[in-house]
């Protein structure tokens, strides 16, 4: 009697096995029957996405000034915020249009920053803003900014915007590792805020000096600099509407683009993405468009890496159409019908019925 509990038992444990196999190819057959019904609403939908073309794509090859501006909602994110230092006049404040353009047409949101003699205020700002650039202007930095007297040749700015954007470069510089970007003037205040010295007039203290204060001239880039990576060359034909220049570099700052005379057209910050030129991308310059697009994408980039990261499980995936399930009654399961269950089930119970007489 014993000996036929046991063949019981292992005949029993053999046809539950068998029965678990069977009923899983059938679910797995059943998947692949489910897949090739639903391929072709996939396939439409991979054709749909082929045919619409992103809205950003028009501008690619454009002027900054001539591009239409890029919707953030087309990209299904929210535009950075990228603050605009401003000029300072007797009655108005305001900001080079060219420069906003060039920003708002590259997908971020502009914000002019006015200079003012609350100083309180540039926290405020820098905590708000994603990215900072500094605008060019006609006047020059007052010298005693950086410890030196005046040139006869230097021009006069306003005290407050002048206090007000360095001490607005200091602070993003200190509590920040956001982008930065400097035009003319601008690299000139981000040279000045960091503790270096400017040239006061460059026909008076570079020998053999070419021409800086209009017209073009040839500038040759570092090839390790972020300039050289979106332009792709180290010779470019620029724009020249400056007669003061970098001297001595301020901490923290590299020189990566020079003239033939040796003047420092375009500086670095080491510690973060920055870019500091003396000539004017925002003049419809065929490498502008290249440079504002990839400033924004670098703002859009450090912002996107600070936002919090979620953790969670994986979840299924289904495709589009097809009804999400519990985890119970997930599609790769080896039992999905209830048929399969309660056969199951019951041979179980059987099992365990046979197991008890054994014992």
């Amino acid at each position: 009697m014993k000996k036929a509990l046991v063949f019981c038992n292992i005949l029993l444990s053999i046809v539950l096995i068998v029965m678990i196999v069977i009923l899983g190819k059938r679910a797995t057959e059943e998947i692949s029957t489910e897949e090739r019904h639903k391929k072709p609403a996939v396939e439409e939908i991979d054709n749909e996405k082929q045919h619409k073309k992103p809205a950003f794509e028009k501008t690619e090859n454009r002027k900054p000034i001539q591009d239409k501006p890029v919707s953030a909602e087309s990209e299904h994110e929210e535009p950075p915020l990228i603050g605009i230092s401003s000029s300072y006049g007797a009655t108005t404040i305001g900001a080079t249009r060219n420069v906003v353009l060039g920003v708002a047409y590259r997908g971020a949101t502009p914000i002019i920053v006015p200079a003012t003699p609350n100083v309180e205020t540039i926290e405020r700002y820098v905590d708000l803003l994603d990215g900072l650039v500094l605008i060019p202007g006609r006047a020059d930095i007052l010298p005693s900014m950086y410890g030196e007297k005046k040139h006869p040749k230097t021009g006069n700015m306003n005290k407050v915007r002048c206090s007000f954007e360095i001490k607005l470069i200091q602070t993003w510089l200190e509590k920040t590792k956001k982008p930065i970007m400097g035009i003319c003037l601008g690299m000139q205040f981000a040279n000045v805020a960091c503790g270096g010295t400017l040239i006061q007039h460059i026909p008076d203290e570079v020998p053999n000096a070419i021409k800086h204060s209009s017209g073009t001239h040839e500038v040759t880039i570092d090839r390790n600099s972020h300039l050289f990576r979106i332009l792709k060359t180290e010779k470019i034909q620029t724009n020249s509407y400056h007669h003061q220049a970098v001297e001595k570099l301020g901490k923290g700052l590299r020189a990566v683009a020079h003239t033939e005379d040796g003047v420092i057209e375009a500086i670095e910050l080491k510690d973060r993405y920055s870019l500091l030129l003396q000539w004017h991308p925002e003049i419809r310059w065929k490498h502008g468009s290249k440079i504002f697009k990839a400033f924004v994408e670098a703002v859009k980039a450090h912002r996107d890496r600070k936002k919090p990261i979620s953790y969670q499980f994986p979840r299924i995936r289904y495709r589009p159409g097809q009804k999400q399930s519990s985890v119970s009654e997930h599609p790769v399961s080896l039992i999905p019908s209830f048929q399969g269950k309660r056969y199951i089930i019951a041979l179980s119970q059987f099992h365990r019925l046979i197991l008890s007489f054994d014992s």
